[in-house]
């Protein structure tokens, strides 16, 4: 446990870091968890991608439309843990193992497309541009999705 809450720690201090704010005060690594895990990743996704690629103007003209059709099909995704979150939600208190493992499945499911849907625009970003800019953008894209999950997990309720 005090190892994943080191790495949770790390984690949300290097997003953090992306996002380019720090907390009003830091005494405890609890109170540096507790204030990143609060920031909303998502209204600021964008504005960290253009910060952290740095790309000049042939290159931007290339990544901003990809990145926007990545970033609609990823809402889709998104949408659907969304969904599965609620029925969780719903369920924790009722929650029988058949049905434990139905939405084990259907998570994994999720994370498998949302995985297989970077690896393609990396993919089609890797035909048009630096391979070192690409992995940027998979590395920023990675670290945002890993806060925005430390967000998401912070919220559901434990099972007993």
């Amino acid at each position: 446990m005090k190892k994943s809450r080191v790495v949770m720690v790390a984690l949300l201090l290097a997003g953090a870091l992306l996002l380019g704010v720090t907390p009003a005060r830091t005494q405890t690594s609890q109170d540096i968890l507790a204030y990143y895990v609060t920031l909303d990743v998502a209204s600021k996704k964008s504005e960290v991608m253009a910060k952290a690629m740095l790309m000049n103007e042939a290159e931007r003209q290339v990544f901003w439309p990809v990145y926007d059709a990545y970033q609609r099909e990823l809402t889709l995704v998104s949408n659907e843990r969304e969904v599965l979150i609620q029925e969780y939600l719903k369920e924790a208190a009722t929650l029988d193992n058949a049905r434990a493992k139905v939405l084990i499945a259907k998570a994994f499911e999720i994370q498998e497309r949302r995985a297989a849907l970077l690896k393609r625009y990396a993919e089609e970003l890797q035909k048009q541009l630096p391979g070192k800019l690409v992995l940027k953008f998979v590395q920023v894209e990675l670290q945002l999705q890993h806060l925005t999950d430390l967000q998401v997990a912070g919220q559901l309720p434990d099972l007993r």
